[in-house]
């Protein structure tokens, strides 16, 4: 995926298609070696460098159905083996609600980001003493259900699952709330079944 954002900039830069025939070569090599499950090849860790947002920005320069098939597939799968804290798992699993319109993607998503329940409200809270230089204010978190760290590394990775699972996601979010007893909501509403999400990809997960 990193190589292929390399080579998309050059692309760019140079206007020289061998670098988009090279992204173009290896989206269908992938697809042509997948794994039994149908799902490219890699986990939940592999693909923390800007893999999921790189493939958003690229669906719609490339048009391979069996690669953005895979991917779903791939989104999918890693979305419900692993658990909600590791990384990515939330946006992937979001991502491939949105491509096949399953609100129980959907759900699952919410419940990787936040918990089975909404955790009790938080505000921020100042924060001092002799080993800080100067008072800071953490902020309200709702990730620790989950075993999401406040601090360190992996903030970066929460703030991005809360983005994209919002963007991806954000038509189940109501029926989240309202199954955990949450007041309010967004009020969106669910796609309507037989939309076909962007990419090419149908919405029962299978090439078009």
């Amino acid at each position: 995926m990193c190589y292929a954002m390399n080579w998309m900039m050059e692309w760019q830069r140079t206007g020289d298609v061998r670098w988009r025939d090279q992204v173009l070569g290896d989206m269908k090599a992938l697809s042509a070696g997948l794994k039994p499950d149908n799902r490219l090849p890699g986990l939940y860790f592999d693909m923390i460098f800007g893999g999921p947002e790189n493939l958003y920005e690229m669906e719609p320069m490339f048009d391979v159905p069996e690669f953005w098939w895979a991917w779903a597939n791939t989104s999918e799968e890693v979305g419900q083996r692993a658990s909600g804290s590791q990384l990515t798992v939330p946006r992937m699993l979001a991502c491939a609600a949105y491509k096949s319109h399953d609100p129980e993607l959907g759900h699952m998503a919410w419940d990787k980001l936040i918990g089975p329940a909404l955790p009790p409200a938080s505000v921020p809270k100042k924060v001092s003493g002799p080993e800080l230089m100067k008072r800071v204010t953490d902020p309200a978190f709702l990730g620790a259900p989950v075993d999401w760290p406040l601090h360190g590394v992996a903030s970066v990775q929460r703030a991005l699952n809360a983005i994209e699972t919002l963007e991806f996601a954000k038509t189940y979010l109501p029926a989240w709330e309202s199954a955990h007893g949450v007041p309010g909501g967004l009020g969106a509403t669910v796609p309507a079944a037989g939309m076909t999400a962007p990419g090419g990809n149908s919405p029962n997960g299978q090439p078009p």
